[in-house]
Formats: C-alpha cells, sequence, structure tokens
C-alpha cells in the first residue's frame, strides 16, 4: 500500500455491541501493517455531503483500550450516501481527497449496501479534478446488525480495480 494512503474507518446504523472493539482491531492490524488509519466520524454523514473535516487520526496507543468502552469511539449515523446521486459521488470524492484506498465500515445492511455501491462508483470513470489518478481500493463492511433476521453472517469484502 502506498504510504501516503490510508485506511478508514466509519461505523453506519445505530448502535451494537463490539463496535469499539472492531474499530480497535481495524486499527492495530493496519498500524501493524505501516498503514496510517484515520476514523471517518458519524459514519457517512460529512462526506457525503463532501466535508472532510471530521476525521481523526487512529492509533494504537488511542484505541488498544477501546474494548473496555461502550458505544462507538468515532460516532455513528444513519446516513445514507446511496438515496442520491450526488451524495454518493461526494462520498466517493471525499474518500480520494483523504487518499484513502481502504475502506472499513461497521454495520448492518444499509452500511454494506452502501459501502458496495461506494466501490462500484468509485470503479468508474473519475470526473472530479481532485481525483486524477485511480487507484486499487478494497472495501469491507463488518456486520454489527443484533438482529435474528440478519442476512449478515459473515465479513464481507468488495474488491474493484480502478485502472
Amino acid at each position: 500500500m502506498d504510504p501516503h494512503q490510508h485506511l478508514a474507518i466509519l461505523v453506519g446504523g445505530g448502535p451494537a455491541p463490539g463496535i469499539n472493539s472492531v474499530i480497535a482491531s481495524a486499527t492495530i492490524r493496519a498500524v501493524l501493517e505501516g498503514v496510517e488509519v484515520i476514523g471517518i466520524r458519524d459514519g457517512f454523514e460529512w462526506i457525503m455531503k463532501g466535508d472532510i473535516s471530521h476525521v481523526t487520526p487512529l492509533t494504537n496507543q488511542e484505541v488498544s483500550r477501546l474494548h473496555f468502552r461502550g458505544g462507538s469511539h468515532i460516532g455513528i449515523s444513519r446516513a445514507n450516501p446511496t438515496k442520491d446521486p450526488k451524495h454518493l459521488e461526494n462520498a466517493v470524492e471525499s474518500l480520494l481527497r483523504l487518499n484513502v484506498s481502504r475502506l472499513v465500515t461497521i454495520g448492518g445492511d444499509d452500511t454494506a449496501y452502501s459501502a458496495m455501491r461506494l466501490e462500484q462508483t468509485a470503479a468508474g470513470a473519475c470526473r472530479s479534478s481532485m481525483c486524477p489518478r485511480r487507484s486499487t481500493t478494497t472495501s469491507t463492511c463488518q456486520p454489527t446488525s443484533t438482529r435474528s433476521d440478519s442476512r449478515l453472517h459473515a465479513t464481507m469484502a468488495w474488491r474493484s480495480s480502478r485502472t
């Protein structure tokens, strides 16, 4: 992975047990691999509006004891970028402006679907002057749904290559 690119983590949907544990685990693993990690605050809420100021660097020191705390260290939001094509494009452009090459989303069905649509949209031609390059991106969704009817029983990953 290019050292100037980041892994980003965001939480969509509502509260669920284990969110902070997933944030900590993903961060620790990435940092051990030499990857910089950023947390995107409040799910898709800000990036789908093109606002990239609501991010925070995540370090091993910051997340090492996170599993003892409830809630979500980086906040949650039910904002869904797939409801409006402009929001979806804004989210992709925001991630590119943040130099995100890998995205971990934590949430349920809507969050997984949003991650998949982001991946598909990012794979197309880049129309913004903010993103002249294309790179390999990976999006992983960690389901946190506690509903018994959830169809998400395992981690899902989508990959696309933007060449």
